[in-house]
């Protein structure tokens, strides 16, 4: 469903509305107000919580999404969000160098930076970044991590140079957020800075021993159906710009440069007019 300010005027109480685009996300009506919601799986049991994030209208659809989107970066990084809102924050303990994990590093450093400092799309990113390629180094202590176990973590992700690249960035900066903040020892070495630097850059894919370079191809079916459930895991706008890419098979260049001016609704639906030079999978 689209937001429409009158439906939800008339929302009677007990009912809700739903987003599409926003899993979780809803308008719930009691007797006196309107409450924006999300409902979430806990990352600690896995049972279905929910957090309200502000009242309509005094919190816009859009401040809804935003609300919305910094409360998924928070679950994806593992923070248990009902209990956040029920307690009133206080200044927490901090851990000692011989409880605290890659896990918790990683967090502070989504809390105390990431999310400050950038766009709620930004952060998500990065989250969902930890959180899908963190497994191996997690629960370890962030002070005792040794330089075999930086690179064996990257070297991991070879086959992907860009996504190692930037997972080797954002833990190199997760480490000088904590240094500078006394979370770890002061001489806790940052490999993350050192290893494999410059080094991260794929050979192409391997072929009876040799390696191709790049070339071009159509996925199998077994790899469209891998994409295709892949696809809630990337940002909506990428998710957007794939399922583009295999409903037109036209180059990505040209959808991304996709202008205003070449679509058109018509009474069956929306029309994207190709440019000439844009046609043609890439």
């Amino acid at each position: 469903m689209r937001f429409d300010a009158r439906t939800a005027a008339k929302l009677p109480s007990g009912g809700h509305m739903t987003f599409e685009g926003f899993p979780g996300l809803r308008l719930q009506a009691s007797t006196n107000l309107k409450s924006w919601t999300y409902r979430y799986k806990s990352p600690v049991d896995s049972r279905m919580r929910q957090v309200k994030l502000g009242e309509w209208p005094a919190m816009s659809f859009a401040g809804a999404i935003a609300a919305w989107q910094k409360s998924r970066v928070e679950r994806d990084a593992g923070v248990e969000l009902s209990a956040v809102r029920r307690k009133p924050e206080k200044k927490a303990n901090r851990p000692s160098p011989d409880d605290y994990t890659v896990r918790q590093l990683c967090r502070d450093y989504l809390q105390g930076y990431v999310e400050l400092s950038r766009k709620t799309k930004g952060a998500v990113e990065v989250a969902r970044m930890f959180k899908a390629m963190l497994a191996p180094i997690a629960d370890l202590r962030a002070a005792a991590i040794t330089r075999a176990q930086a690179f064996d973590l990257l070297e991991s992700y070879r086959s992907t140079p860009m996504l190692a690249a930037r997972l080797r960035m954002e833990l190199g900066g997760a480490w000088h957020y904590v240094l500078d903040a006394g979370r770890v020892p002061e001489n806790t070495p940052n490999w993350w800075r050192e290893v494999l630097r410059g080094r991260l850059k794929s050979k192409g894919r391997k072929v009876e021993g040799q390696y191709t370079g790049t070339q071009e191809r159509v996925l199998s079916v077994e790899e469209l159906g891998i994409l295709i459930r892949w696809l809630p895991n990337f940002s909506l706008t990428v998710a957007d710009a794939l399922t583009l890419y295999l409903w037109t098979g036209t180059r990505g260049g040209g959808i991304v440069a996709m202008e205003s001016t070449e679509i058109a609704e018509e009474s069956d639906g929306f029309w994207w007019t190709i440019q000439a030079q844009n046609q043609g999978a890439s």
